[in-house]
């Protein structure tokens, strides 16, 4: 089975212009600003919306001869025969809100240059450079299920913020990460070692993001903790901002 780690939800929005320092009004919680994000009683709020979405948004499916091998290594192989368009056509053409891509760090790269299942089906090494450079990558199952539009999180990322930057006008966009090793199967058999997720990982993560959205982009969580609350605390007390108060500007939620 995959380890499950951490579950990341990210935010990329279309927003009006934010309320200057002046502007910020507390009373009795009716209206309340900071850090350019508002809350208003009985306003549309970031979480009032329903959007469609993608699951593995990033997925392609293998070839046949990978897929013939499939069901040695995963159980239920016929459920990965399927594909997705690239990350940018789900959201202009198929009007997708919701995308989903699974993580794995890659501290030194390589870890995901020559998928094992691929080796056995005597068709080479993969023909992406960027698999054997360092930075987390995007894939569904180590050795097994590895074909995506976007191979690492940077680039699936610029797609992202490539079509918001043409539609600022979007509703939020929901972007879930899902945190994942490789399988100690593939590992004995010559395939992905397993490194799991530490601190030091995780700030990786948290620098390729950044590395793509600028600090007026991004909604972290000290934009909606409240004073003296945790995150969970302000946000099932307060709610999440307006709606309105995140359109203008494209805003990443890294939590």
């Amino acid at each position: 089975m995959i380890l499950r780690y951490l579950f990341v939800a990210a935010f990329a929005l279309g927003a009006v212009a934010a309320p200057s320092e002046s502007q910020i009004v507390l009373q009795h919680d009716r209206k309340y600003a900071k850090n350019g994000l508002v809350w208003t009683e009985g306003a549309v709020r970031m979480n009032h919306i329903q959007v469609i979405g993608s699951h593995n948004s990033y997925h392609i499916e293998a070839p046949k001869a990978e897929r013939d091998l499939q069901s040695t290594f995963a159980s239920g192989a016929i459920d990965l025969q399927y594909s997705h368009s690239a990350l940018d056509v789900q959201l202009e053409h198929l009007h997708v809100r919701n995308l989903e891509i699974d993580v794995l760090a890659d501290p030194d790269g390589g870890m995901f240059s020559q998928p094992l299942i691929r080796r056995l089906a005597g068709l080479g090494v993969p023909n992406d450079p960027a698999l054997k450079q360092k930075g987390t990558k995007v894939l569904h199952i180590p050795d097994v299920d590895y074909h995506t539009s976007c191979s690492t999180l940077v680039s699936c990322l610029r797609i992202i913020k490539g079509w918001m930057d043409a539609h600022p006008d979007s509703v939020p966009l929901p972007i879930m990460m899902e945190f994942k090793t490789a399988e100690k199967l593939g590992e004995r058999l010559g395939g992905a070692k397993v490194v799991p997720w530490n601190t030091e990982l995780l700030d990786i993560v948290d620098d390729e993001i950044r590395s793509v959205f600028g600090a007026s982009q991004l909604l972290v969580p000290d934009d909606v903790r409240r004073d003296g609350l945790t995150l969970e605390e302000s946000i099932l007390k307060h709610g999440w901002p307006d709606l309105d108060s995140a359109r203008g500007e494209d805003i990443l939620f890294d939590g």
